[in-house]
C-alpha cells in the first residue's frame, strides 16, 4: 500500500478538524457568556481553510496530484462549508441570521449536487470535469462568509452587516459557478452518443 503524500495528509486533516470547529461552535450555545468556544471554532476553521489552499498548492508544486486527492479534496471542501452551515441552523448563538443561512445552505447544497452530477454524467462520456475560476472564487467566498460570520459579533458585538454581505456574495457567487458549469458543458450534455 502507498503511503499518503503531504497533501492528501493536509485533505485529511481538514476532515478530521470539521468535527472539531463544529463541536466548539455547539459549546457556544451552551456555554455563551463567554466568546472564546467562538473564537476557537473560528481559528479551527480558519485552519481548515488553510490547509485547503495549502494542500493544493503543495499539490501543484511538487508534482503530486493524485487520483485519491483528486476525489477527496472537494469532499473535504463540502464537508467543511456544510458542516459550518448545519452547526450556524442548530445552534442558538446563531438565531438571528439563522433562516437567511438555512436558505443559503439549501442553495449551498443544491448547486453542489447539480455539479456532482454533471461530473457523474460527463465522466460518462469520458470528459473530465475540471475546476475552474467561478468554482474556485465560490469556495473563497463560502469560506469568508463563514470566518465573518463565526467572528464579526466579537470584533462588532451590535453589528451583522459584514455577516449579511458576505452571505449574499456566498450565495451570488454559488449560483454563477454553478450556472457556468452548466453553460460551458451543456452543449456536450445534449449531444448524442
Amino acid at each position: 500500500m502507498k503511503k499518503l503524500n503531504l497533501p492528501n495528509k493536509l485533505t485529511l486533516l481538514r476532515v478530521a478538524l470539521v468535527p472539531c470547529f463544529v463541536v466548539f461552535m455547539m459549546i457556544e450555545s451552551i456555554f455563551s457568556s463567554t466568546a472564546l468556544p467562538r473564537v476557537i471554532s473560528a481559528i479551527l476553521f480558519i485552519a481548515c481553510a488553510l490547509t485547503d489552499a495549502l494542500d493544493g498548492m503543495i499539490a501543484r508544486k511538487n508534482g503530486q496530484i493524485t487520483d485519491l486527492g483528486k476525489f477527496l479534496d472537494p469532499i473535504a471542501d463540502k464537508f467543511m462549508i456544510i458542516s459550518a452551515m448545519m452547526a450556524f441552523c442548530a445552534s442558538s448563538v446563531y438565531a438571528n441570521i439563522r433562516v437567511w443561512v438555512f436558505i443559503a445552505g439549501l442553495v449551498v447544497v443544491l448547486r453542489e449536487l447539480a455539479v456532482t452530477s454533471l461530473r457523474l454524467l460527463m465522466a460518462g462520456r469520458q470528459t473530465v470535469v475540471a475546476a475552474a475560476l467561478p468554482g474556485k472564487l465560490k469556495t473563497v467566498t463560502q469560506t469568508v462568509f463563514v470566518a465573518v460570520a463565526m467572528l464579526e459579533p466579537v470584533v462588532l458585538p451590535q453589528s451583522l452587516a459584514a455577516t449579511y454581505i458576505t452571505l449574499a456574495l456566498m450565495v451570488f457567487m454559488t449560483l454563477y459557478s454553478g450556472f457556468c458549469y452548466v453553460k460551458h458543458y451543456w452543449p456536450v450534455l445534449t449531444q448524442e452518443i
